[in-house]
């Protein structure tokens, strides 16, 4: 996973290869947003292209009833702004790529808050990678 292995076309290609993904996710989450802890939210077209990423900071400290009050303004805007929208989530955060009960909260979440857009996929974005969160790990 490396940003420094996307093609020069590749805001063009659709988000649906898990490598290509990758590599998507390690461009647009940084170390600092690794370390400090951030929610990624990438809107991407009706053909599932990125456009417009939204990083929100520092989510460690957040917990989570702030978010399920601060993240429905979020799912508004995204709504009436890009209709027709795909969603990709991406929880930063220091440590491995072990699932945890707070990054199954987290994909509950925002399952939960953006229920009305088609999502993507929601991933764990650490400084040994990233990994999908998978319905199995959220039974779990």
């Amino acid at each position: 996973m490396s940003f420094e292995d996307l093609s020069p076309d590749w805001p063009g290609i659709p988000l649906s290869d898990p490598t290509h993904i990758a590599d998507v996710l390690d461009l647009f989450v940084g170390m600092q947003a690794r370390m400090d802890g951030a929610l990624l939210i990438l809107v991407c077209d009706p053909l599932r292209r990125p456009v417009q990423p939204i990083m929100i900071d520092e989510i460690q400290r957040m917990p989570m009833a702030d978010a399920y009050r601060h993240l429905p303004r979020w799912s508004d805007a995204i709504a009436t702004s890009a209709p027709g929208c795909h969603l990709l989530f991406a929880l930063a955060r220091r440590g491995g790529l072990s699932i945890t009960t707070t990054d199954r909260r987290w994909r509950r979440c925002v399952e939960e808050t953006f229920s009305a857009i088609p999502c993507l996929g929601f991933h764990v974005v650490t400084p040994d990678g990233s990994r999908l969160v998978h319905d199995a790990d959220v039974a779990a």
